[in-house]
């Protein structure tokens, strides 16, 4: 299906908590070319780009860079696509291509949890999307406020 959400029904596009098993599925890495349909699906996310922008020229290369670097591509690209990974509209985690795109895209988030920076794995100092659009094994579920409960383990 297309990653624009132009013309997308609601049905088609995820909400946060209906897909919280799916979510414990799915590992905290990158999407990589051995990862058989995901990596599919992600090369597929480049060609709705690619008909989206309607320049061949550009599309090419975005396809091209996303078949070499895989999510690679997001830090790559940072600079002319500053919004790729940030989540514009959390019920159904969408973000832009760029930050003045009125076109919202399903999210990269769930095939580049590293590198969209999911539970802040690559910093603190970046924009960390809200937890609900990334892989649950990339969020830590403890917090600062934590406590662990002390348990005596001297030897009698």
């Amino acid at each position: 299906g297309s990653w624009t959400v132009f013309g997308c029904p609601d049905i088609c596009l995820p909400r946060p908590g209906s897909l919280e098993g799916e979510r414990a599925k799915i590992s905290c890495q990158d999407v990589s070319k051995t990862s058989g349909a995901n990596w599919q699906a992600f090369l597929g996310w480049f060609r709705d780009i690619d008909v989206w922008l309607n320049n061949t020229k550009a599309s090419m290369k975005l396809e091209r860079f996303a078949k070499k670097d895989g999510c690679g591509v997001v830090k790559r690209f940072a600079a002319l696509f500053p919004a790729i990974c940030k989540i514009e509209d959390t019920t159904r985690f969408l973000s832009k291509l760029r930050k003045t795109d009125a076109t919202m895209l399903k999210a990269l988030t769930h095939f580049c949890p590293v590198s969209c920076n999911c539970g802040g794995s690559l910093s603190t100092d970046h924009y960390i999307p809200p937890e609900a659009a990334c892989p649950a094994a990339c969020v830590c579920p403890w917090t600062l406020a934590s406590s662990i409960k002390e348990q005596d383990k001297s030897p009698a």
